[in-house]
C-alpha cells in the first residue's frame, strides 16, 4: 500500500509539472487522486504570487480510520471489538489514528472482547471530552449525551478491555461497566431479594466478594514506553490500569469510580505523570445518598469506600512519579506507596507477585490534591532512599473500614485505634529496608492539612471520624523521618489524636514548623512514637522595629565675603592761618 501510494502521488506531481503550472495557479492537493480506504486530512490550496518561488506542498496530517467504515455499530447491542480491532490493525500498517465517531443518542460501542493497540496507533474518541457533572447526577451513557461512549461487558473476565503497546494513545471516551451490580439500599436491605443483606455491616462485609465479579483491569500495560491516556471517565471498573514496567506513562483528565484499584505501576525505573485525576463515587444518574426519589443509595457506596482494596494508586516502584491536581472522595486509600509480600502488587496475567526492592520503593511529588472520605491517606508500605515530597495537600478522613490498629504507644487512648489515619506507616517501611548503609526513610511536606468530616447519608454506616473510632493523623509501626512546613490540624484532630505507635514503631521524627490549630498558631512541634514535644514555649510574634532616622546634618556654615575698605570719611584738616605780625 506504501509503494502505491507513492508512485501515485509521483504520477500526480509529474501530470502537473507537465500541464504548465503556472506562479498563478493553485497547486491541488497532490494525494486528492489517490484512492485508498485511508481518510487523510489536507490543508487549504496554497495560492502563489507571479514572480515568487511557490511555497512547499502543505503538510499532510497522517491517515485516519473509522472504526465504522468497518462494521462498528453504536447501538449498545452488537460486539464492536472485531470492527475496532481491524480497524486498528489496518492503522498499524504505516502508523495512524483510528477514530471512533460519537454515537449522541444511540446506545454506545459494546466491546465483548480485548482491543490491542500495537506502536504508533491512536484511539481517539471525543477529543472535546465528556460534559458531566462529576459530584452530582449526570446523564446515564445510553441517552443523550455528546461524545463516545464504549460499553464494557468482558466475555471472558480474565481478559483486559484495553491492552496497550509503547508509543500508543486512548483518548476522548466514556467506559462503562453497565452491566456491574449498583443496588439501592432498598434493595440490599431486602432480605428475600437478590443480595438481602440484614444489616450494613454484613453489606460492608459480603457485597464486593459475593456480587462483584473479579475482572481484569481495563488496561493492561506490559511494558508502557510513552502511553498516553488522556479524557477518560469510566465507571464500575474492577481495576482500571495495570503497568508492568516501562515509562513514562501519562495520565491527564480522567474521572473515575471503581470497585478495586484505580492505578497500579509494578516496576518503573522513569517518572510516570498523573494529572488532573478524580476518584467520584457517582455513577450516571445515582450518586451516594438520595436521588431526589424515594430511594438511597448509601450502602453500596459505603461498602466501596470502606473496601480496603480500594485503592486510587498503588506505586509499587516508579522513580520520581508525579501525582499533580489529583482529588480522592470515596476511596478507601488513595495513594499506596511501595510492596511488600504482605502487601504485594500481583501481575493479573501472570499472577506472580511483586514487593520493593531493599530502597527501591515509588518515590516523587504529590502536589495540588485533596482527599475527602477516605479512610487512609498515604499508606506507606515499601521505602525509598529518595524522599517523597508533598505540597498543597488536604485529607479529611471520613471512612472507616471497621479494622483496627495495634497501638502501645502514642497519644490518646490506646485502646482499639481504628485504622483510619492521614499516614499510615507499615513494618516494611523501615531503615532496615531501605538501602546500604539504612537510612530513615523521608518525606518533606509544605501546606499539609487533615480534618475530619463523616457524612452517613452518603457513606451509611462507614462515615465515620477519629471522634468515632478513635482515629489518629499518624499510624506508625516502621521507621518515619519527615519534616512538615506549614501543618494545618482542624477538629476532631488535636494533640491527642496525633499518633499511635505499633510494636515494630522505631525511629520516628515528626518535626512540624508553622503550626495551626483549628486556626490559630501555635508552636511548633516534634512528634515521636511516644507523643508530642513542645519545642517552643510560646509563638513569638516580632514586631517591625520603628526606625526614627537621624536628624538632618546641619548644614556648613556660609563663607564670609571679603569686602574692600570702606572709603575714608575723615575730613582734612586745613592748617591754621597764619598770622602776620603788625598786620
Amino acid at each position: 500500500m506504501r509503494r502505491l501510494i507513492r508512485y501515485q502521488v509521483v504520477v500526480v506531481c509529474i501530470v502537473l509539472v507537465v500541464a504548465g503550472c503556472s506562479g498563478g495557479d493553485n497547486f491541488p492537493d497532490p494525494l486528492a487522486a489517490v484512492s485508498s480506504s485511508t481518510t487523510t486530512t489536507s490543508a487549504a490550496p496554497v495560492t502563489t504570487i507571479p514572480g515568487r518561488t511557490p511555497p512547499p506542498p502543505p503538510l499532510i496530517i497522517g491517515p485516519s480510520f473509522e472504526v465504522t467504515d468497518f462494521g462498528a455499530i453504536a447501538d449498545g447491542r452488537t460486539d464492536n471489538t472485531g470492527a475496532f480491532q481491524t480497524a486498528i490493525d489496518a492503522a498499524a500498517e504505516q502508523g495512524g489514528t483510528v477514530v471512533v465517531p460519537a454515537d449522541g443518542s444511540q446506545g454506545g460501542y459494546v466491546l465483548n472482547g480485548t482491543v490491542s493497540l500495537p506502536s504508533g496507533v491512536a484511539l481517539v474518541g471525543s477529543t472535546a471530552g465528556l460534559t458531566i457533572d462529576p459530584v452530582g447526577p449526570h446523564p446515564w451513557p445510553g441517552t443523550d449525551l455528546p461524545g463516545v461512549k464504549l460499553l464494557i461487558r468482558p466475555t471472558d473476565n480474565d481478559q483486559p478491555a484495553f491492552r496497550l503497546a509503547g508509543g500508543t494513545t486512548v483518548r476522548g471516551f466514556w467506559l462503562s461497566y453497565d452491566q456491574q451490580p449498583l443496588p439501592s439500599d432498598a434493595e440490599i436491605s431486602a432480605i428475600d431479594g437478590e443480595y438481602g443483606y440484614r444489616s450494613f455491616e454484613s453489606a460492608r462485609t459480603f457485597f464486593v466478594d459475593e456480587h462483584v465479579p473479579v475482572m481484569a483491569p481495563t488496561f493492561f500495560i506490559d511494558r508502557g514506553d510513552h502511553v498516553t491516556i488522556a479524557d477518560i471517565i469510566a465507571d464500575r471498573y474492577y481495576d482500571f490500569l495495570y503497568m508492568r514496567t516501562g515509562g513514562p506513562l501519562r495520565v491527564d483528565n480522567a474521572t473515575l469510580y471503581g470497585y478495586n484499584k484505580g492505578f497500579v505501576i509494578e516496576d518503573s525505573d522513569v517518572r510516570n505523570v498523573f494529572t488532573n485525576v478524580d476518584f467520584r463515587p457517582a455513577v450516571g444518574p445515582i450518586v451516594p445518598g438520595p436521588d431526589g426519589q424515594a430511594d438511597t443509595w448509601s450502602w453500596v457506596f459505603g461498602a466501596v469506600a470502606s473496601n480496603p482494596d480500594n485503592v486510587g494508586f498503588h506505586l509499587a516502584r516508579s522513580a520520581g512519579f508525579v501525582l499533580d491536581s489529583a482529588s480522592f472522595e470515596g476511596v478507601h486509600t488513595a495513594v499506596r506507596i511501595g510492596a511488600s509480600f504482605d502487601i504485594p502488587v500481583i501481575n493479573p496475567e501472570t499472577d506472580t507477585v511483586f514487593a520493593s526492592p531493599s530502597g527501591q520503593g515509588a518515590w516523587g511529588q504529590i502536589s495540588n490534591t485533596a482527599m475527602r472520605d477516605v479512610a487512609v491517606g498515604f499508606h506507606l508500605v515499601g521505602p525509598s532512599t529518595h524522599p517523597i515530597q508533598m505540597s498543597n495537600v488536604s485529607v479529611a478522613l471520613g471512612v472507616a473500614d471497621g479494622s483496627s490498629f495495634e497501638a502501645i504507644t502514642g497519644t490518646g487512648d490506646f485502646d482499639q485505634v481504628a485504622a483510619q489515619a492521614m499516614m499510615w506507616v507499615e513494618p516494611t517501611y523501615a531503615a532496615v529496608n531501605n538501602g546500604d548503609p539504612a537510612q530513615v526513610p523521608g518525606i518533606l511536606a509544605t501546606n499539609l492539612s487533615v480534618s475530619g468530616s463523616a457524612s452517613p447519608l452518603r457513606y451509611a454506616g462507614a462515615a465515620a471520624t477519629a471522634a468515632d473510632v478513635n482515629g489518629r493523623m499518624f499510624l506508625v509501626d516502621g521507621d518515619l523521618g519527615m519534616q512538615i512546613v506549614g501543618f494545618s490540624v482542624a477538629a476532631p484532630y488535636d494533640e491527642s489524636t496525633t499518633i499511635a505507635g505499633g510494636p515494630n514503631a522505631g525511629e520516628v521524627v515528626i518535626h512540624i514548623r508553622a503550626y495551626l490549630a483549628s486556626g490559630r498558631p501555635e508552636s511548633d512541634k516534634l512528634v515521636e512514637r511516644t507523643g508530642v514535644e513542645v519545642l517552643t514555649p510560646d509563638i513569638l510574634i516580632v514586631e517591625r522595629p520603628v526606625i526614627i532616622p537621624p536628624p538632618a546634618p546641619a548644614p556648613p556654615p556660609l563663607p564670609t565675603p571679603t569686602l574692600p575698605p570702606p572709603p575714608s570719611t575723615t575730613l582734612p584738616v586745613e592748617p591754621p592761618p597764619t598770622t602776620t605780625p603788625g598786620g
